[in-house]
C-alpha cells in the first residue's frame, strides 16, 4: 500500500449547509502557521477545506483516507459538532465527530484510517480534484472561541497497471496477461508460451529468515501499435541465484500483471506484446534450503486482425518492493490526567512506519524504544527483596506533535505496553509489560515516559497509627502528652512468643497488644512469672469497666487487643500472644498475603501458585512485630528472609515470591549454542558455608536473670531465655571447610517460632552452596514465545560447547533483561 500526504489546504470557505456561526478568516486555516480561522463554539458552520492538490496515479484503488485538524478551545465543554469529508465540493453524510473536548493549547486531532473511506467510493480523480476536502464544525455548551490552525489529509491506496497507447495505422488491440511466479522446491523453470515474454529474476544478497515474500509493484504500459507482417511466440527466462541461499523452507513471489489491449484492430496481419521484468530481492538470503522458479503466461488478443502491418505493446516497471512475511510492533497505552478535560486520557503509540489502527482507535507510530525491565533476585544466603529497573520508553517528537504532552499529569499513572503483528486483530496482541509512570521527560527531538516499579510503593511505613496523648485520665485507651504520645501503635502478625505492650491508661492499667485482633492471649508474664488468666470481655465499655481479680489480667481481642492488670507490674511485663491459631495464616505465604490485602491487593495483584508453592516448601510458623516506623517493604524482606525466599514484582505488575531453591527437573526451556549470542562470567559468588547459625523464636521482651522473680528464677532454662533476644542454632560441617578452605561460616536471622523449624531452614541452606555453582550471564536471540515463557525462578537446561556444558546443565534463572527492540533476552543462569 502506498500513501501520499499529508498535504495541507489550499481553500477554506465557511460553508452554511450547516446552519450556525460563521467562521472568521476561514483561508487561515489552510496551513499550520499558527493563523487561525475561528468561530464562536455555540453551534457553527461548515469549516469546508479544499484545494489539496494530490497526484493519485490512475486506476488506484484508494483503500483509505485519514484527516487531521490542528485545532484549540478558549476554555472547556468545546466538542466536535460534525466532521466530514468532502467529495466533488459536497458535504459527505459519514460523520467522524468524538465527545472529548478540544484542548486549549493547539493540537491535531486525526480521524479515518489506513482502510476507512468515509462511507464513499473513490477514484484517483476524486482525490486529485480541487474540490476534494474536509469540513469541521463545532458546538459547546458556553460561548468559547474555536480556532482552527490548519488541516492536512493523507490518502491510502494501492497502484495499479495504466495503459497508454498510440494507435497508429490500426484500431486497437487487446492482450490480457496473467504471470505467476513460485519459488518453491528445487531450481527449475517451466512455462507454457504464448506472446513475446523476457523475464529475469536476479535473488542477490540475502534474505534473513523469511518463509514468503511477496512483489508489489506499479506498472504504466506505453508504446505504439506499428506494422509488423508476422506474428510470434517468444519466451526467455533467466533466473539467477547469488549470495547465499541455504537453509529457508522456501521463498516465493508471486506476480501479477493485467495488460488490457482493447478495441477493434482492423486491417491488422499480426500482434506481439512484449514483456521484460526484473524481479531482484535486495539483502541476505541466508538459510535458503532450495528455490525454483515456474512460470505461466498467457496473452489472448482480440479483435479484428486484418491489413494492418503490426501491433506491439511495452511494458516498463518502475519500481518493485518485497516487504517481509510479517512485522511485529508493539503498541503503549499510556493513561495520565489532562486538565483541559478535565479527567484521565489514554495516549496510544505504536512501533513501525504506519501506525496501527484498531477499530478507528488510532495507535501514531513514534515510539522509538519500547521500555525495558531488569529484574535480579538475590543469590546469597539471606533472600529479600528482588532489584529492578526500568528502561524508559521514547517517543519521536521531532516536529514537536507532543508538545501538549507537557501540561499533562503522568506520575502514579500507568503504561501498558503490547506487542502482536501489524495488521493482526487487537485482542491477538499479548501484553508484554506493566508498569507505573514517574514522569514524561522532554528531551531533544523526544519525549521520554520514565517507569517507577511497584515496589515504590511499599516503602512506606506499614504501621501509620500513633499514640494522640489526648487521655483525661481515667479514661482513655491513647496515652497521656508524658507517656505515650507521638509513639507508634504497636502491630503483631504470627504468634508472638514474648512481648512488652505499651500501657495506654495508667489509672485504669489497660495495655495494647496490637491495632488489630488476636485469636488468643496466651500468657500474661510479670519479671517471668505466670499471672492468671481472668474474664474475656466483647464489649469494650464492659472490659475497660471490668474489675481483675488478684495476680490476674482480663481481656478484650476483638481489635484492637488489650488487657488489663489488677495492679502495675511489679517489675517486666510480657506477654506470649497468637494473632492467628490456623497455621496457614501465620506462615510466611500466609502472612505475606495478609498484608497485601491489607493494602488493597486483590488476587489479580499476583499469582496465586507461588502462596501455594511457598507453603509447601515452609508451612511453618512466623512471629512478626513491625517495628518503630518499619517500611512495608522491610516487614516483607523480614518474612522472606525467614524462610529463604525473594519477592518483587514481574513485568505485568503482579507480586511474586518464591523459595531460592536449586534446579529441580522442571525445565521451561532448552538453550543452545544456537540461542546464544554472547556470554560471560558472573560474580562474586556466594561461596560454600561450612558453618549456620539461624537465629529464630524471637522474644521481645528481653529482661536480665537478676529482673525476674524468684519463682521464674528456680527455672533455669526459662531464665535463660528471658535473658536472650532468640535461640539460635548452629548447623556445623567441618568437612566441609576441611575440603573447600575458602567456606565461610554465617548467621540467618528467622522468625519463625518453633527451633526445630529453623534447624531444618538452616541445614537447607548451607546445603544449597555445597555443589559447584557456576553462574553464567547469557545474551540470547531468543524465540518471542521465551519473553513470556522465561521468568525469574524459572528452571532452564544449558546445552552449550561454547559455555563448557555440551551435556546439558540444569540452572536457575536468576536475572531476566528482555531487549524487546532487537528481540533479545538477557539472563543470569545459576547453578
Amino acid at each position: 500500500m502506498a500513501t501520499a500526504g499529508p498535504n495541507y489546504a489550499s481553500t477554506a470557505v465557511s460553508d452554511s449547509a450547516l446552519a450556525g456561526n460563521v467562521w472568521s478568516n476561514p483561508g487561515n486555516a489552510g496551513a499550520g502557521d499558527d493563523s487561525y480561522s475561528t468561530a464562536y463554539s455555540n453551534g457553527t458552520q461548515y469549516l469546508k477545506a479544499t484545494g489539496f492538490g494530490f497526484s493519485i496515479p490512475t486506476g488506484a484503488v484508494i483503500e483509505g483516507i485519514v484527516v487531521e485538524w490542528e485545532r484549540k478551545a478558549s476554555g472547556s465543554t468545546v466538542k466536535d459538532k460534525a466532521v466530514r469529508i468532502v467529495k466533488a465540493g459536497t458535504v459527505g453524510a459519514t460523520d467522524k465527530s468524538v465527545t472529548t473536548d478540544w484542548p486549549t493549547t493547539d493540537a491535531f486531532a486525526s480521524y479515518g484510517g489506513s482502510s476507512d473511506l468515509w462511507g464513499e467510493t473513490w477514484t484517483a480523480a476524486d482525490i486529485n480534484a480541487a474540490s476534494f476536502g474536509a469540513a469541521i464544525a463545532t458546538n459547546s455548551t458556553f460561548v468559547r472561541t474555536a480556532s482552527v490552525d490548519a488541516v492536512r489529509i493523507t490518502v491510502y491506496y494501492t497502484p495499479q497497471i495504466n495503459l497508454a497507447s498510440d494507435a497508429a495505422a490500426v484500431a486497437t488491440a487487446a492482450a490480457d496477461l496473467t504471470t505467476t511466479i513460485a519459488l518453491s522446491g528445487d531450481l527449475a523453470a517451466s512455462a507454457t508460451l504464448a506472446g513475446d515474454l523476457t523475464t529475469g529474476i536476479a535473488l542477490q544478497g540475502a534474505a534473513t529468515a523469511a518463509a514468503a515474500a511477496a512483489a508489489y509493484f506499479s506498472v504504466v504500459l506505453d508504446g505504439a501499435i506499428q506494422a509488423q507482417a508476422s506474428a510470434s511466440a517468444d519466451l526467455s527466462t533467466g533466473i539467477a541465484l547469488s549470495g547465499n541461499a541455504a537453509g529457508i523452507a522456501t521463498l516465493s513471489g508471486n506476480l501479477t500483471t493485467q495488460i488490457p489491449l482493447a478495441g477493434d484492430s482492423a486491417s491488422v496481419a499480426t500482434a506481439a506484446a512484449g514483456l521484460s521484468t526484473q524481479i531482484a530481492p535486495a539483502g541476505a538470503m541466508s538459510s535458503v534450503a532450495s528455490a525454483s522458479a515456474s512460470l505461466t503466461t498467457s496473452i489472448r488478443l482480440a479483435g479484428s486482425l486484418a491489413a494492418s502491418a503490426a501491433a506491439s505493446a511495452d511494458l516498463s516497471v518502475g519500481r518493485v518492493f518485497i516487504p517481509p512475511a510479517s512485522q511485529r510492533i508493539y503498541l503503549a497505552e499510556i493513561t495520565c490526567y489532562d486538565p483541559t478535560l478535565p479527567g484521565i486520557r489514554t495516549l496510544r503509540y505504536s512501533s513501525g512506519a504506519d501506525g496501527y489502527d484498531n477499530g478507528g482507535i488510532l495507535y501514531e507510530p513514534l515510539i522509538q524504544q519500547p521500555a525495558t525491565l531488569r529484574r535480579e533476585i538475590p543469590t546469597d544466603v539471606v533472600g529479600g527483596h528482588v532489584s529492578a529497573s526500568y528502561g524508559a520508553l521514547t517517543l519521536v517528537n521531532a516536529s514537536g506533535q507532543l508538545k501538549a504532552l507537557r501540561d499533562y499529569y503522568f506520575g502514579g499513572y500507568e503504561l501498558t505496553l503490547k506487542v502482536g503483528e501489524a495488521g493482526a486483530p487487537y485482542a491477538s496482541f499479548t501484553t508484554r509489560l506493566k508498569a507505573t509512570v514517574e514522569t514524561a521527560s522532554f528531551e531533544p527531538n523526544r519525549v521520554a515516559i520514565r517507569l517507577r516499579g511497584r515496589e515504590e510503593t511499599l516503602k512506606t511505613p506499614l504501621q501509620t497509627l500513633s499514640y494522640g496523648g489526648t487521655n483525661v485520665l481515667p479514661d482513655g485507651l491513647d496515652g497521656t502528652p508524658d507517656d505515650q504520645k507521638g509513639k507508634q501503635r504497636p502491630l503483631g502478625f504470627g504468634r508472638l512468643a514474648a512481648i512488652t505492650p505499651p500501657c495506654v491508661n495508667t489509672s485504669l492499667q489497660i495495655y495494647e497488644i496490637s491495632t488489630s485482633a488476636f485469636d488468643d492471649i496466651v500468657n500474661v508474664f510479670d519479671g517471668g512469672t505466670f499471672l492468671t488468666r481472668g474474664t474475656e470481655y466483647t464489649s469494650l465499655s464492659a472490659f475497660k469497666s471490668s474489675t481483675v481479680g488478684a495476680g490476674g489480667y482480663n481481656i478484650y481481642k476483638a481489635g484492637p487487643t488489650y488487657i488489663k492488670l489488677e495492679r502495675e507490674p511489679f517489675r517486666t511485663l510480657a506477654v506470649c500472644a497468637a494473632e492467628k491459631w490456623d497455621y496457614t495464616q501465620i506462615s510466611a505465604a500466609g502472612i505475606l498475603k495478609r498484608i497485601l490485602q491489607s493494602l488493597g491487593y486483590t488476587a489479580a495483584d499476583w499469582v496465586e501458585q507461588d502462596f501455594l508453592d511457598l507453603d509447601a516448601a515452609n508451612a511453618g510458623s512466623l512471629g512478626i512485630l513491625v517495628g518503630d516506623g518499619e517500611t512495608i517493604a522491610g516487614v516483607l524482606d523480614r518474612i522472606c528472609i525467614s524462610v529463604g525466599a525473594w519477592w518483587g514484582f514481574d513485568n505485568l505488575n503482579r507480586f511474586r515470591v518464591r523459595r531460592f531453591d536449586g534446579p529441580a527437573g522442571n525445565p521451561v526451556a532448552t538453550i543452545t549454542d544456537e540461542h546464544i549470542q554472547e556470554f560471560g562470567p558472573v560474580g562474586p559468588v556466594q561461596r560454600p558455608l561450612w558453618e549456620v547459625t539461624v537465629q529464630g523464636d524471637w522474644n521481645y521482651a528481653v529482661q536480665p536473670n537478676a529482673n525476674l522473680t524468684g519463682q521464674a528464677q528456680e527455672q533455669p532454662a526459662r531464665a535463660q531465655w528471658w535473658d536472650k533476644a532468640s535461640r539460635d542454632q548452629v548447623i556445623s560441617v567441618p568437612s566441609v571447610k576441611a575440603n573447600r578452605p575458602l567456606a565461610e561460616k554465617t548467621t540467618l536471622t528467622s522468625y519463625q517460632n518453633g527451633i526445630s523449624q529453623c534447624l531444618a531452614e538452616g541445614t537447607r541452606r548451607r546445603a544449597r552452596f555445597d555443589d559447584c555453582h557456576d553462574p553464567i550471564a547469557v545474551t540470547l536471540g531468543a524465540p518471542d514465545a521465551w519473553m513470556d515463557l522465561i521468568d525469574l525462578g524459572s528452571e532452564v537446561v544449558l546445552v552449550s560447547d561454547q559455555c563448557g556444558y555440551p551435556a546439558g546443565r540444569a540452572k536457575v534463572v536468576v536475572m531476566t533483561q528482555p531487549d524487546f527492540q532487537r528481540n533479545r533476552l538477557d539472563l543470569i543462569l545459576w547453578g
